[in-house]
Order: C-alpha cells, then sequence, then structure tokens
C-alpha cells in the first residue's frame, strides 16, 4: 500500500481546498482504492460587491491578485463566499464508489492525513 501523490502540494502557504481540483492522491488496497478528491464548485467576490469569478478563473484570478491562504480568509470578513469547495476520500471497488457524507479537510496536509487514516482503519471495508 503506497501513497500516490498526483497533484503535488503547491506549498505551504497555498494548502486551502481552494487551489486544488479532481483527484489529488490514492492508495491501492486490496479492499478497494482510497482517492483523495478536491470536491464541490469555487465560486468567490474577491472585493465586497465586486465580480463574482468561478471554478479555474476563481483560481486564476487568485494568483493574478498573488493571494495566498491568508489571502483567502480574508473574503470571509465580508462573506465574499459564494461556493467553496473541499476535500474528501472516495473509496472504490469494482464498479462501487462510496464517500463518507461528512467526513471533509479544509487543506491538504489535512486531505493527505485523512486518506491515510481511512486506508489504516479500513473504513470502506467490503
Amino acid at each position: 500500500m503506497k501513497l500516490e501523490i498526483l497533484q503535488k502540494k503547491i506549498g505551504k502557504n497555498r494548502q486551502d481546498s481552494f487551489w486544488y481540483d479532481g483527484q489529488i492522491a490514492v492508495i491501492d488496497t486490496d479492499h478497494g482504492m482510497y482517492s483523495l478528491e478536491a470536491c464541490g464548485e469555487k465560486r468567490v467576490m474577491f472585493e465586497e460587491n465586486g465580480d463574482d469569478y468561478c471554478g479555474y478563473r476563481a483560481v486564476e484570478e487568485a494568483w493574478n491578485r498573488k493571494l495566498t491562504d491568508k489571502g483567502l480568509n480574508k473574503i470571509d470578513q465580508f462573506d465574499g463566499w459564494i461556493n467553496n469547495n473541499w476535500f474528501e476520500v472516495v473509496c472504490i471497488k469494482d464498479d462501487f464508489v462510496d464517500s463518507a457524507i461528512g467526513d471533509v479537510a479544509d487543506t491538504y496536509d489535512e486531505g493527505i492525513l485523512m486518506l491515510k487514516q481511512y486506508v489504516a482503519d479500513k473504513t470502506y471495508k467490503r
């Protein structure tokens, strides 16, 4: 059981799920493949009453503004988050896909730890 990273961490100051999309890492086991995924819609305003940006355009705009996680946190001051994404773990076995609804992580490191813990606990053993 080896952790395979599909998307490397961008940096210690860009760990928020906002910066990531899709499959992040996998661990293949004898009872299924566990996959860490960045899920959900990104939709945000970077300025109060400003334009809203969705998906990759939101990430692109954040890079253009040279934002880091700290800068993203300032968006909370004026309720600029319309939708945000998260990390979650899914288990894939044969044609079956399962996820633990409610178990989410906000940062890359938290997500990787959650993935490893699910494997250790055999969370989705069928």
